[in-house]
Parts: structure tokens; C-alpha cells; sequence
């Protein structure tokens, strides 16, 4: 009779192992949440920079930098739907003063900007552009 008590015991989990087991549960769901929000952020990102890099190849094409001649300043716009929420800019540097070797190069910085949770982030690219005066009179020789 004594021996039917206890294979009764051991039937079953007692309260602690049970506990236990929701812990060690709990702990790996937070981990798993914390771990999937932050793919999902990094997706997020990376689609917010392929869309700065196709927008910035579309500067060039709505607003072209040489229209007759390039002239040192800022300029600035935004998008059309569905790219509201970013915005561009553009400077332009005259790197060498005139007299110098260098004249007529340029430092074009062109920015695209958007908000991402309410923190602003850029993608900006930075190209030197040489454009010589044309001086008159010239000739070319074979």
C-alpha cells in the first residue's frame, strides 16, 4: 500500500516546476519581441535609404544643375506624393578661389532629408565638378 502513495508523488508537476517553466517562457517571448521590433526598424531604415538614393538620382533630373552656367548657392525643394515627408537641398562651392590653379571647381553637396520618428536623418552624396571658363579664340590642332 505504501508503494502506491508514492508513484502517486511523482504524477504531475509540482508549482515551482511549473513557475519555472513560465519564466524561462516569458524571458525567450521578450527576447523573440525585442529581437523581431528591431528587424522590423532596420528594414524600416533601409527602405527610408533606397528611397533617398532613388530620389537624389531624381534631382537631376526635375532641377539639372547646368542650365547655362554654374553659380555658387543654395538651393533647396520637395516631392511629389508618396515621398511628401522628405525634402532635398543642394549647395554649390567655388573650392579654389579666382586666380588660382583650380578655378572653376566646384564642391555640389546635395542632401536628401526626412523625418524618422520625429528625428531627422540625411543621405547626402558630395561631388567636385570641374567647369572651366571657355575662353575665346582657341583652337584645337589635330
Amino acid at each position: 500500500m505504501n508503494v502506491a502513495k508514492e508513484s502517486g508523488r511523482k504524477q504531475g508537476l509540482t508549482l515551482i516546476e511549473v513557475m519555472l517553466a513560465l519564466v524561462i517562457l516569458g524571458i525567450s517571448l521578450v527576447g523573440l519581441t525585442a529581437t523581431t521590433s528591431r528587424c522590423l526598424a532596420i528594414a524600416r531604415k533601409a527602405r527610408n535609404y533606397e528611397n533617398a538614393r532613388r530620389l537624389l538620382g531624381q534631382i537631376e533630373l526635375t532641377d539639372p544643375l547646368f542650365d547655362e552656367e554654374i553659380e555658387p548657392g543654395d538651393d533647396s525643394g520637395s516631392f511629389d506624393p508618396p515621398y511628401e515627408d522628405y525634402k532635398w537641398s543642394r549647395t554649390i562651392e567655388q573650392v579654389a578661389e579666382e586666380g588660382e590653379d583650380e578655378e572653376g571647381l566646384y564642391k555640389i553637396t546635395m542632401r536628401v532629408i526626412w523625418s524618422d520618428r520625429g528625428r531627422d536623418t540625411k543621405e547626402e552624396v558630395v561631388t567636385y565638378l570641374y567647369a572651366p571658363e571657355a575662353t575665346e579664340g582657341g583652337s584645337f590642332e589635330r
